[in-house]
């Protein structure tokens, strides 16, 4: 059995917020057996962020999310270092067309290499929806690494890392993919 390559990681076409990589699964699945909906910000100018790991080197050429089933305001969807740096991102986009992902291509392709990252998510309008699962209390998003901050989009240079305290929140289906198109 030790001959057998071990490829986790390194076919991967997205890495985002409900993947093996990030809390999505572990926080979605448990509490939504019956499958993602579309789910409201619930609070304007309010950005979240969502750890996720990379195992191998992953080169970023858009990043994405999928709008629910009312489109308001503008989003951005970035990547943050564990220092509170951020990355990436896709810029302050006007949430477009209902119930699709909708994606951004970076200017210039970005290289993660592995390590420890942060989603950051922010939308400035509280009836804009998104796909993804309600998460419930603030402890229950500290306990999985979650955070949050006051910022309309697009997302800060840096971070100001607060517990997350919003009574409701939602993880987005929203990350990256190193594909041109999606």
């Amino acid at each position: 059995m030790g001959d057998w390559i071990n490829d986790a990681g390194t076919n991967l076409l997205t890495i985002q917020t409900f993947g093996d990589e990030s809390v999505g699964y572990t926080v979605g699945d448990p509490l939504n057996q019956a499958g993602l909906g579309s789910n409201a910000w619930t609070t304007a100018n309010l950005a979240v962020y969502f750890p996720f790991q990379v195992f191998m080197p992953f080169l970023v050429q858009k990043v994405f999310w999928a709008n629910g089933a009312t489109v308001s305001g503008n989003v951005d969807v970035g990547v943050y270092n564990t220092d509170g740096v951020l990355l990436l991102n896709a810029g302050s986009t006007a949430q477009a067309t209902i119930n699709v992902a909708q994606s951004v291509a970076l200017g210039t392709p970005y290289l993660l290499t592995p390590d420890l990252y942060y989603f950051g998510v922010a939308a400035s309008s509280a009836t804009a929806t998104f796909v993804g699962s309600g998460v419930g209390t603030p402890d229950f998003m500290q306990h999985f690494g979650m955070g949050q901050q006051s910022a309309a989009p697009p997302l800060p240079a840096t971070w100001t890392f607060a517990s997350a305290s919003t009574s409701t929140l939602i993880v987005p289906y929203a990350g990256v993919t190193n594909r041109t198109l999606i």
